[in-house]
């Protein structure tokens, strides 16, 4: 007869929790150096996109769930992640703008668009970036409150 082999359910979640950040840390790595050329710029902007997804994942998975939307407060759970969205937004932004900006590439990229489009403009990245950040953090919150219900 064989014997089952019983895991306790914190161990899964640790597991799967460590599996998660393995995940995030090497599929970046592999495809800056696959198809990004190495160039270590873009790597820190995409990680400090990540880091501030992680943050609002065990945010709302640590303290918000279990603090407000499982005590039925919904709506103060709500006010505090638009909140925690806004301003990771904005962090994020602040972040990228002044500390990992890189002029040099920045006028290189300006002045292959402007030979595209003819146009002297800038692309308006930050409304595409605020878009993106929204939606990723909207399902990134959801997933942080389903993982919370189900316990």
């Amino acid at each position: 007869m064989v014997k089952s082999i019983s895991i306790p359910d914190n161990k899964i979640k640790l597991t799967l929790h460590v599996i998660a950040w393995i995940i995030i840390i090497i599929i970046p790595l592999y495809l800056n150096y696959a198809f990004g050329g190495g160039d270590q710029h873009r790597l820190y902007q995409f990680y400090v996109h990540t880091i501030s997804a992680v943050f609002i994942f065990y945010v709302g998975y640590l303290w918000l769930v279990p603090r407000f939307f499982l005590q039925n407060k919904k709506t103060t759970y709500i006010l505090i992640l638009i909140g925690l969205i806004i301003l990771t937004y904005l962090l994020t932004s602040f972040i990228n703008e002044n500390i990992l900006s890189n002029p040099i590439q920045d006028a290189k990229f300006l002045e292959a668009y402007k030979k595209v489009t003819g146009e002297n403009t800038t692309p308006s990245f930050k409304v595409f970036g605020l878009f993106n950040h929204i939606l990723a953090s909207i399902l990134i919150s959801g997933f942080a409150m389903g993982l919370g219900v189900m316990e």
